[in-house]
This record gives structure tokens, C-alpha cells and sequence, in this order.
């Protein structure tokens, strides 16, 4: 997973659609999220995690700098909706939702297969007719 941090990791590069020599544009660029640390939300500093289980059996993450706990964001907490604001459905009828859809089409190996065994017993017939004479 890549974040993207404000002002961490800038990269510099020329400006090809300007044309204007020596000029740099700075923009920010993305960063694997094991290379970030925690803020302890005590001393400031960066600090690593651990994980424990409070009485309630809640885990939580306990700084390693100051071992106080450092709460999720809130955002996190909140439930996204992923519902449909219009009432129009696509289908017509609900029973088409539940219909087959589909129909299996016989697979070609079980043809192949079919074929060679044909020829197999083909062959056999004939060997054994050979072996008659």
C-alpha cells in the first residue's frame, strides 16, 4: 500500500511541456507505509508500535517511545455506505436477477479426449484384425 505524505518525499524533475532550460518541477511522490512511523502523541516523535488487548478486549497500538496509546483516527471509525441514491433498478423483473444467466459450453478437452479414445480403439481393431490374418 502507497501513501501519499505532504512534503516527505519530493521529487525533482525537468519540465518538458514548458522547454525552459534548467527549470525543475517539484512534486510529491508516493511511499510504501513501512517506511512511515507513528506519531507519539506525548513526546512528537516518531515511535514504533506495539499491539495489546485492554479489559474490554479492545486492541489497541501502545507506543514503544512513551507506551501511551495512540487512538485511530476517527475517519477510520466511520461506516462508508456504499448504497444507490436512486430508486430505478436496471431490471425489470426481480426474478431476471435469480435467472441462469449463463449456459456451460461443453469444454474442448473433453472433445479432444472423446477423439483420442476413438482412435485408440480404432487402432486396436485394427491390430487385432492384423493379428487374425
Amino acid at each position: 500500500m502507497l501513501l501519499l505524505v505532504f512534503k516527505i518525499y519530493m521529487l525533482r524533475k525537468p519540465d518538458p511541456e514548458n522547454g525552459i532550460k534548467g527549470q525543475l518541477i517539484i512534486t510529491e511522490r508516493s511511499i510504501h507505509y513501512s517506511n512511515l512511523n507513528l506519531v507519539d502523541p506525548v513526546t512528537g516523535f516518531p515511535t514504533r508500535i506495539s499491539w495489546s488487548y485492554l479489559e474490554d478486549r479492545k486492541k489497541v497500538r501502545i507506543s514503544k517511545r512513551s507506551g501511551t496509546i495512540i487512538p485511530k483516527p476517527e475517519m477510520w471509525r466511520q461506516k462508508f455506505k456504499y448504497a444507490v441514491d436512486s430508486e430505478e433498478s436496471d431490471t425489470i423483473d426481480d426474478k431476471a436477477v435469480w435467472a441462469t444467466s449463463y449456459e456451460e459450453w461443453p469444454s474442448k478437452w473433453e472433445d479432444m479426449k472423446a477423439e483420442l479414445l476413438k482412435t485408440i480403439e480404432n487402432e486396436k481393431k485394427s491390430l487385432g484384425s492384423d493379428d487374425a490374418n
